[in-house]
C-alpha cells in the first residue's frame, strides 16, 4: 500500500478524497496513515477499500495480493496474452490441430486447417483500444 501511494501523482489528502466519494463513507488521512503504518497493527484495511484504493492509486498490486496463488498465475498469463495477441493465435492453432486428430485421426490436421481457412474471415475477437 505505501508503494501504491508513493507511486501515485495525488497526494494522500486528494487519495482520501477520492476513496471518500469511491466506498461512500468518510476515508480520513489519519485513517490512510495508519492502515499504512507498520506499528499500528490493529489497524486493518478494509477489504471494500481495496478496489477503490487500486483505482485510484493506479496501481492494482494491493489487490493481486488478495488472490490465490493459482488465479495470481492466470492473471499473468493473461496480461500476457492479451499484450502479445499472436501468441493466442499460434495456441488456437494448435488446440484445433490436436482436437480435430482426436476427433478425425489422421485426417485430423488437414481439416483443422480448412477449418481456419474457412473461419478467418469471422470476428473472431473484438479490437483491442
Amino acid at each position: 500500500m505505501r508503494r501504491a501511494l508513493a507511486q501515485c501523482a495525488l497526494n494522500r489528502a486528494e487519495v482520501c478524497n477520492r476513496l471518500t466519494k469511491a466506498v461512500g463513507r468518510k476515508i480520513s488521512l489519519g485513517m490512510l496513515d495508519n492502515w499504512c503504518a507498520d506499528t499500528k497493527t490493529p489497524w486493518h484495511l478494509p477489504a471494500d477499500v481495496v478496489p477503490a484504493l487500486a483505482q485510484v492509486t493506479g496501481d492494482d498490486g494491493i489487490e493481486r495480493q488478495f488472490l490465490c496463488e493459482r488465479a495470481r498465475l492466470y492473471l499473468t498469463t493473461g496480461e500476457f496474452v492479451f499484450a502479445n495477441p499472436t501468441i493466442l493465435t499460434k495456441f488456437e492453432n494448435e488446440l484445433m490441430k490436436v482436437v480435430f486428430r482426436k476427433l478425425y485421426g489422421k485426417r485430423g490436421p488437414a481439416l483443422a486447417a480448412k477449418a481456419r481457412k474457412q473461419l478467418k474471415h469471422l470476428p473472431v475477437r473484438a479490437e483491442r483500444s
